[in-house]
């Protein structure tokens, strides 16, 4: 089963496309929906997102996925802080934001988006 963005794509010219499709953010995008969808989230565009959801927001998330009424929004991150893969060989790194509480903040990796 295709992905909302691989539907999106196809629909595009074929010059566009190919550069889409070669581009890292759009590949950890399919990548983030395909695993979503395999853990039985509903993917939905911005566009669909109900009113109430989208009000909430304030902006536009990469993906956006509905599972039992739990919603969860991925923000996909192409560039790494300098200097983390020295510190994932030395030991656990911990990545600090701007947000209120991790409590509810998962970080994928490679390794997560390939199960």
């Amino acid at each position: 089963m295709k992905t909302p963005t691989e539907r999106m794509l196809e629909r595009l010219p074929v010059e566009v496309r190919k550069h889409l499709s070669e581009d890292v953010h759009t590949q950890y995008v399919i990548r983030a929906e395909r695993k979503l969808m395999k853990m039985g989230y509903k993917i939905y565009s911005y566009d669909d997102l109900p009113r109430e959801v989208k009000d909430r927001l304030g902006g536009s998330p990469d993906v956006c996925a509905e599972k039992n009424g739990e919603w969860v929004f991925v923000e996909v991150s192409i560039t790494r802080p300098p200097h983390v893969e020295k510190y994932l060989k030395a030991g656990k790194v911990i990545l600090i934001l701007p947000i209120e509480t991790g409590e509810a903040v998962e970080v994928w990796g490679e390794k997560e988006l390939s199960t």
